[in-house]
């Protein structure tokens, strides 16, 4: 890997290291878990929807007659908490 600083989470394995279409570097397990994250949003039911792959928890989106009720339940009792 000419060029390329392997990161200390990798360790001096370089056969793990993979490189994206943006060149960054990462491990390649990573690449594999971001095909997971693809951005989606599905219709549960007439007027709720399910946004998944827009970080490492899913949203939901309930509609009213004049609003639209964001649900984002965040990834942490930190994040919720707002810390």
């Amino acid at each position: 890997m000419a060029n390329h600083i392997i990161p200390v989470s990798l360790g001096a394995d370089e056969s793990v290291v993979a490189t994206g279409v943006c060149r960054q570097s990462t491990h390649h397990r990573q690449f594999e878990q971001s095909v997971c994250l693809e951005r989606l949003l599905y219709e549960r039911t007439d007027g709720v929807w399910c946004m998944v792959g827009n970080g490492r928890s899913n949203q939901t989106l309930v509609g009213g007659s004049d609003r639209l009720i964001a649900i984002d339940a965040g990834v942490s009792v930190e994040q919720v908490a707002g810390g």
